[in-house]
Formats: structure tokens, C-alpha cells, sequence
């Protein structure tokens, strides 16, 4: 096991030993950026096996999930599709992944948040800040031409607002763990909750302490607004 940010060029991550310096490009910035001024950050853990039994297999993955905090898991093999699961769900998914962990498997697994809500925020130069949000995941940005959105002071308190109606989104199913379009006959009055803006405030103002004035996207999971990536605009 090996944790994401800590692998060095002698760690063996079998199969996705090509793959890393490529997530290493896409996300080590940021969470250097991050780790700097106290943002929290996704856990993400390198699961790397030979051939074992059963019982090294669940004291694997007990390892990998130890200090994981959210509902969901992200796996990662290497392919073109990112898997979601439950935590519990994990050995099972490696068990039929090695043939009943007779093959070697190497996994990134990171936590994952069942995005009930997103958006895109920016802090300006004068310390205000500019929010949108709609309902939903990320996806939800591009159905909807006119989100939500908020002109907010460094506090998170509210200057002015623009609640708008939404018809459709995209709706993270924690039934099915995929994503699935969703159209409402009666429209979605969207907004944010103080506790919501208050945490977006928080964590541009520390994105702003190494690098300015900047924007970010966030995503909500119900109980908490996290980073998902830095970005130049709204």
C-alpha cells in the first residue's frame, strides 16, 4: 500500500506504475497548494498485490480504508472507467478483479463524495467573492445556462443574490453508485445554506493566501463543501 502523495520512483505500483506520473500532473499542485494552507483533500491510497489469501486480502483493505472518510470510494485500475463503490463493497470488487485473489491487482482508491450540490466560486481582488451552484453534480453546470449565484463578502455573507429555477440535473444515484441525468416537472428553487457559503469563503481565502486572488470548483455531499479543482474564471 502506498499513499498517493508519498510514492517515490522506487515504489512498485505494478500496472499503474505508467499511469501515476499522469495523476501525479493532474493533481499534485493542487495538493501541494492545499496541504500549505490547511485545505482538506481527498485520501488517495495505492492498493498493490500479488497472489494472496483471503485473509491477507481483508487485512489489505482494511489498511487501505483505515483513515477513509467518506460513504463512497473512486477506484481506479487503469482503464477508461472509474469505478464507485461502497467501502464494504471494496474486497468484493478485488476478489472478482484477481479471480478470487489469485492474480496480482494493482488500485488507486480514493474517497469519493456523493455530490448532492456543486459549483464554481471565485475570490476577487477587493476579498468579495462570486458563487454559482446548481443542484446535483458538476455535469448539472452545462445544463443549466443561468445557476444560481451569489456576490458574497469575505465572510461568506451575502451582498447579493440570484436564485434561479432548475428544470434539469445531474443526479449521483446512491442506489445504482452511477450518474444519471434528471428532469423536474416543478423547478428546483436552488441556493446555499450560511453553513455552505461560509465553508466556500473558507476555502478560497486560504486558496488565496499562496496564490490570490483565484477560482475554484467544489462539490457538496450533504454534509460538507470540498475542493474539486483550481481554475482561472467562474
Amino acid at each position: 500500500m502506498f499513499n498517493f502523495d508519498e510514492v517515490t520512483p522506487e515504489c512498485d505500483l505494478g500496472r499503474l506504475q505508467v499511469h501515476h506520473p499522469i495523476w501525479k500532473a493532474k493533481y499534485a499542485i493542487m495538493r501541494s497548494v492545499c496541504k500549505e494552507v490547511g485545505i482538506d483533500v481527498p485520501i488517495m491510497r495505492y492498493i498493490v498485490t500479488s497472489p494472496m489469501s483471503e485473509r491477507e486480502a481483508r487485512a489489505a483493505v482494511a489498511r487501505v480504508l483505515a483513515p477513509m472518510r467518506t460513504r463512497f470510494v473512486q477506484i481506479r485500475d487503469g482503464g477508461s472507467y472509474n469505478h464507485k463503490k461502497r467501502p464494504e463493497q471494496l474486497l468484493e470488487h478485488i476478489r472478482e478483479l484477481s479471480d478470487g485473489f489469485g492474480n496480482p491487482i494493482s488500485l488507486l482508491v480514493e474517497e469519493f463524495q456523493g455530490t448532492v450540490a456543486c459549483g464554481t466560486a471565485r475570490l476577487n481582488p477587493d476579498g468579495t467573492i462570486l458563487a454559482r451552484t446548481v443542484p446535483g453534480s458538476l455535469a448539472g453546470l452545462k445544463m443549466n445556462a443561468k445557476p444560481t449565484s451569489y456576490h458574497l463578502d469575505s465572510t461568506g455573507a451575502i451582498l447579493t443574490e440570484d436564485i434561479r429555477p432548475t428544470h434539469q440535473y445531474s443526479l449521483f444515484d446512491r442506489t445504482t453508485l452511477t450518474f444519471r441525468p434528471v428532469q423536474v416537472d416543478k423547478p428546483i428553487w436552488h441556493a446555499l445554506s450560511d453553513g455552505d457559503r461560509i465553508q466556500i469563503a473558507t476555502i478560497l481565502n486560504r486558496l488565496g493566501r499562496a496564490l490570490g486572488p483565484t477560482g475554484m470548483k467544489w462539490v457538496h455531499d450533504g454534509e460538507r463543501v470540498e475542493l474539486y479543482s483550481i481554475r482561472n474564471g467562474l
